[in-house]
């Protein structure tokens, strides 16, 4: 494990233990500045040496991003199809690409592409789509029961770190529900469901909107991929299974054996995957109820936009509103046939929060565009405006 590699899970992430490291390295990155003692905290409380001070980060990242193939953005890029347990590198690439893109406070309908049945009600009970929106934090400071917004602009922000790696349940329910340490991107839990969670708000009604995205680095998504996917970011499948359940017809060749697979056909059907308290789902629901000011999303309990972000495949989010035309173009195939089209898979997105993609044309071009200037000129200012606040807060104390 580089140094590299350590400041930049740790500004992604928002924590970074040292545990697995050698007694002589802890105390030499301690000894630098870049580590410090952090308690856990919990019923027993335990100390960890952890990568955390704001100012010694920041002169690194000026070194490493002086250097092209040592850039955040250039690593990103060259492992953008690597996967990790717990850390998936376009899924890091999307929540750059957000922190840059809403700089600008851009219309949402440029941002993501909305279902053709949701983007119709643009001109209806949803205008909110064209809307400008802006990043924020929403968080709940300790001692109180008001949340503080928080925007985020290309020179500053709330915290230095993009985001906040979530190692237990409650984690993501301590995101959602307090924050205190001001993270604007979530990558929560695996079994919660989405890939990645952060908040927008309206420019014209100041409408909080949480989106809720599962990240798939696709050059093909199957139908039977995106039924899965839309289910991870629909809030009645959170914390419920997803996996397929494997069908097998008698008359079906070992060559198609694998070919065809049933979806479970709604959340009820689908078992929990969490243990311990019965009612911490209850909890995470709560706390949705409680964003406040929600945008309006007619039908829809919370206000959640859901998103499908595919790349470079176009998702066709289409195919899980009407399975007729799907049946019957099934029905003109030949009865000999014995391949099994996952189109048959009867399974119909009812949910009534809003579901879109990424819109691809501009997510090329703006990315064509992201360079190491951005992450020096953007991330590091904003780990400069975060330090100084630091350093003034214990100034007072």
């Amino acid at each position: 494990m580089t140094l590299r590699n350590v400041l930049y899970d740790q500004i992604l992430y928002g924590y970074y233990s040292l545990q697995a490291f050698a007694s002589d390295d802890v105390e030499a990155f301690i000894e630098y500045g870049f580590a410090r003692t952090k308690s856990r905290g919990g019923a027993i409380d335990l100390q960890d040496d952890v990568i955390d001070e704001p100012l010694a980060i920041l002169a690194a990242l000026d070194w490493l991003d002086k250097t092209t193939n040592f850039t955040h953005l250039n690593c990103l890029q060259h492992d953008i199809g690597k996967n990790a347990p717990r850390k998936n590198s376009f899924e890091a690439y999307l929540a750059l690409y957000m922190r840059k893109v809403f700089e600008k406070t851009p219309k949402l309908v440029d941002i993501f592409t909305f279902r053709n049945d949701f983007a119709r009600r643009k001109a209806t009970d949803m205008p909110w789509q064209q809307d400008e929106f802006e990043l924020v934090t929403v968080s709940t400071p300790a001692g109180t029961n008001q949340p503080t917004v928080s925007t985020l602009t290309p020179s500053s922000g709330p915290s230095s770190n993009v985001g906040f790696l979530a190692q237990t349940h409650k984690d993501v329910l301590d995101w959602l529900s307090k924050n205190e340490e001001k993270f604007a991107f979530c990558f929560p839990t695996e079994s919660t469901g989405p890939d990645l969670l952060f908040f927008v708000r309206s420019k014209v009604t100041d409408g909080l909107l949480l989106v809720v995205a599962q990240a798939r680095n696709y050059r093909d998504v199957s139908r039977n991929c995106l039924i899965q996917g839309v289910h991870m970011v629909t809030p009645s499948w959170f914390w419920k299974s997803k996996d397929t359940k494997v069908h097998l017809p008698q008359n079906c060749s070992q060559h198609f054996k694998s070919s065809h697979s049933e979806q479970h056909q709604s959340p009820k059907d689908a078992p929990s995957l969490l243990t311990g308290s019965s009612d911490f789902a209850s909890q995470f629901h709560d706390a949705l109820t409680k964003i406040e000011p929600g945008i309006i999303v007619p039908g829809a309990p919370y206000p959640i936009l859901r998103v499908f972000a595919s790349w470079p495949a176009n998702a066709k989010l289409e195919r899980v509103i009407d399975c007729k035309d799907l049946q019957k173009k099934s029905q003109r195939k030949k009865k000999s046939q014995a391949h099994i089209d996952e189109d048959n898979i009867n399974i119909i997105d009812s949910d009534l929060h809003p579901l879109a993609m990424l819109q691809l044309e501009n997510f090329n071009n703006i990315g064509n565009r992201l360079n190491k200037n951005w992450f020096r000129g953007d991330m590091e200012q904003s780990a400069v405006v975060f330090a100084k606040a630091q350093c003034n807060d214990q100034e007072q104390v």
